[in-house]
């Protein structure tokens, strides 16, 4: 398998989440795997469609996991550009070249097959959260004893990261004429005064690796008409959450910061658990020993949260930092670097 050629071939296809061409790159994919007499079964609905093809036997399962949807870009950012040993284009470290590396592996695998079954995870969805994609195989029961999600890492080891929680708190004021503005019933003052208190939380839980619970504001919107006191205001917030705490926790703490400012009622829009993978498991001890890269923590979510409580990691090449940015790169040489390591970590887990 020519890993330049492959990832390039599914770098020119726009697969956008959501779009009509996300589960396209799934043509090629197949392709691939009918050449080296592979099965495979296809499970979705319409352009949601995620590959699964499985190698060996045994009771000791692998599962790799990557996916091939990616965020909108330019249609210049589709045509891949090679620079030495850098490609440059979306989804080349998020996440076209890490699925590269684990279908080579995979191939290489199935050449001669270890003491156990592999499970390979083409998916979409992922850039959305992952609810029609990771998610649903899992629901399914396509769970591995040892779960390898592949995303930009440098090739280093993910073993846990934060839950995320979007909300949007819906705060009920009342309209005013605007030559009367200071009044408390004006939802756009209620809501300067609700995100100042909610800057403030002390989430008080910190962890080893992720540090602390993170806030953002991402949306406001209020009011209908500039001279009119606005009677409503809507805030997008997106909470960053750690493996020792629950979402429940995380409401109960908004909740009670609301309720002596304002009347509210707070919408979950997406919502995504944390994962955290003991250090001293035999899937970390295995994959330090293999590629000597260091033991980290995302801030961000990925497909890894739908294997818990199974043990699974993340780890793959490129770099988190430069994906869903107009000069996304990976080094060709990680993409072989992560396709050996990921057949050593399957061998030696079924070993």
């Amino acid at each position: 398998m020519n890993t330049l050629e492959f990832v390039q071939q599914l770098i020119k296809i726009p697969s956008i989440t959501d779009s009509p061409r996300e589960a396209e790159p799934l043509e090629v994919i197949k392709k691939i795997l009918d050449k080296e007499k592979i099965g495979y079964k296809l499970i979705g609905k319409g352009t949601k469609q995620n590959l699964v093809a499985t190698i060996g036997k045994g009771t000791t399962s692998v599962l790799l996991n990557s996916h091939f949807d990616v965020v909108p870009a330019k249609e210049s950012m589709f045509q891949p550009i090679v620079k030495g040993n850098k490609l440059i284009a979306r989804g080349a470290a998020d996440a076209k070249g890490p699925l590269t590396a684990m279908l080579a592996a995979f191939i290489n695998l199935n050449k001669d097959k270890p003491a156990g079954k592999v499970i390979l995870c083409c998916v979409c969805d992922e850039e959305n959260a992952g609810e029609e994609g990771t998610n649903v195989l899992a629901k399914k029961g396509i769970v591995g004893d040892y779960n390898i999600a592949g995303e930009p890492t440098g090739n280093n080891i993910i073993v846990t990261e934060k839950g995320f929680l979007r909300l949007t708190i819906h705060i009920q004021g009342k309209e005013m004429h605007a030559a009367f503005p200071k009044t408390n019933q004006n939802a756009i003052y209620l809501a300067s005064h609700v995100i100042k208190e909610i800057e403030n939380i002390n989430f008080k839980k910190i962890h080893p690796i992720l540090g602390q619970t993170t806030v953002s504001f991402g949306l406001i919107k209020g009011g209908t008409k500039i001279n009119i006191g606005a009677g409503f205001c809507d805030i997008g917030i997106d909470i960053r959450y750690l493996p020792n705490q629950t979402e429940n926790e995380i409401m109960s703490i908004i909740e009670k910061v609301l309720r002596p400012i304002c009347d509210f009622t707070i919408s979950i829009i997406a919502s995504g658990v944390p994962f955290e993978t003991p250090e001293e498991s035999k899937l970390v001890h295995i994959a330090k020993e293999i590629t000597k890269g260091a033991i980290k923590g995302v801030n961000f979510g990925t497909d890894a949260r739908f294997y818990s409580p199974k043990e699974a990691i993340v780890i793959g090449p490129g770099a988190s930092e430069i994906a869903h940015q107009e000069k996304e790169y990976v080094l060709l040489s990680d993409i072989e670097k992560a396709a050996k390591y990921y057949e050593a970590i399957v061998r030696r887990c079924l070993a």
